[in-house]
């Protein structure tokens, strides 16, 4: 107590005194230094800060405050949590992840991509939406799978009913029992790295995704077909509902379609043949912008940069969209969603790294924007929003964006 008491003091003698009060003060306690107390007096200047708030008025979206709940959440663990996100105000609640890409609803069945088999989901999608509803009182937001493949009634890929194809009028009953009760419908979760599978090679293996989803399904023909098939299906049966798409993963994969003609795995389940020349042909640095081995690939950002080039995968969705709504009279496409991470070498970067989304000049620190294969070496400035809205604005304007995943979930 006694310290807190003199610091105090020494506070109100500071602030209750004039310099030379200070002064005589510290002239009894020689082992402080008066001249630095003076120096700190004699330099502070008035400040004023004018906040003009009706300038440049920009709409924010309740949608705003939003979390994504992992499917595989006991009913006990969102009971826990409810409270908090109520008392929080979050105002959407999305049932998103890898193994929702293979959620089939009709059986409530997905695959579980930590033990590499089918199980049941601990809650179906209709408890989902009215815990979201009457529990937290926000508004929930659902994901159909782009490709079709969802979990039968077998447990492993070596049962013959492991994989059931989801049709388009699955997906239209599911969106009729849905009805006014859901809002957002995102289409698919990472879809362009949903083919990479553990056993693959160098930057193509991935143990979080890929099982039945093969290179060849993302293609942008094949991707495209499917998603704007979806979203018309999704229109047609809930004309009030939001589409969401295409969820990239990552900066790498706003901009970067991994489908090539060399990938030596064709068939479900096949040999993964990791020594393949195929691989090499596909990870060989002078290939990452040769359209013969990535004929869905833009060309090297240093030429034609990220946004501006037509051939990116966001640049595709965009255009496609607009191109859909152009032929066929519907707009099918609400959002541009995306997810963003960052796996930076300290937590302070990982932090800084929202200054990416907005500011001009700031150079990313994030591996995954700077690290991949055919990246420039120098630090990249992400502009995140800026890009995004230029590219908007140049091939499909209306379009709302979207971040349906985002968090600092690969620093070190």
């Amino acid at each position: 107590m006694i310290p807190i008491l003199l610091f105090l003091i020494f506070l109100q003698i500071i602030f209750s005194n004039t310099a030379s009060g200070v002064e005589q003060y510290y002239s009894e306690r020689p082992q402080y230094s008066i001249s630095r107390i003076e120096s700190t007096i004699e330099s502070t200047v008035e400040a004023k800060l004018t906040i003009d708030v009706s300038s440049d008025r920009k709409q924010i979206s309740k949608y705003i405050y939003g979390v994504n709940i992992a499917n595989w959440c006991q009913w006990s663990y969102l009971n826990m949590c409810a409270q908090k996100l109520k008392d929080a105000k979050v105002t959407v609640i999305r049932l998103g992840a890898t193994n929702m890409e293979r959620y089939n609803y009709t059986n409530n069945r997905m695959y579980n991509v930590a033990t590499g088999e089918n199980q049941y989901v601990p809650m179906s999608w209709g408890s989902f939406v009215n815990w979201c509803r009457e529990d937290v009182e926000a508004v929930p937001f659902l994901m159909v799978p782009v490709y079709g493949h969802v979990a039968g009634e077998g447990s492993t890929i070596e049962d013959t009913d492991f994989d059931h194809t989801q049709t388009t009028d699955e997906v239209t009953e599911w969106i009729h029992n849905a009805g006014k009760n859901v809002k957002f419908w995102g289409i698919g979760n990472e879809p362009w790295i949903a083919w990479k599978r553990s056993d693959y090679p160098d930057i193509f293996g991935d143990a979080q995704h890929g099982d039945v989803i093969l290179n060849k399904d993302t293609s942008y023909d094949n991707y495209f077909n499917r998603f704007l098939t979806l979203a018309h299906a999704i229109k047609k049966s809930n004309p009030t509902a939001s589409v969401l798409g295409p969820a990239s993963a990552n900066w790498y994969l706003y901009w970067t379609n991994d489908y090539s003609p060399y990938c030596p795995v064709t068939e479900v389940n096949g040999d993964a043949q990791p020594d393949h020349e195929g691989w090499q042909t596909m990870l060989d640095i002078e290939n990452q912008w040769n359209q013969e081995v990535f004929p869905d690939r833009g060309d090297d950002p240093d030429i034609t940069g990220w946004e501006t080039d037509m051939n990116r995968n966001l640049s595709q969705y965009l255009i496609r969209a607009k191109e859909y709504e152009d032929t066929q009279s519907i707009r099918v496409a609400d959002y541009m969603d995306v997810h963003r991470y960052f796996r930076t070498e300290t937590d302070n970067d990982a932090i800084q790294e929202t200054r990416g989304l907005w500011e001009d000049a700031f150079q990313s620190q994030d591996l995954e924007v700077n690290g991949n294969i055919g990246s420039s070496s120098s630090k990249t400035e992400t502009k995140v929003l800026k890009r995004f809205q230029n590219m908007v604005d140049a091939y499909y304007p209306g379009t709302e964006l979207s971040f349906s995943e985002y968090d600092y979930f690969y620093w070190k």
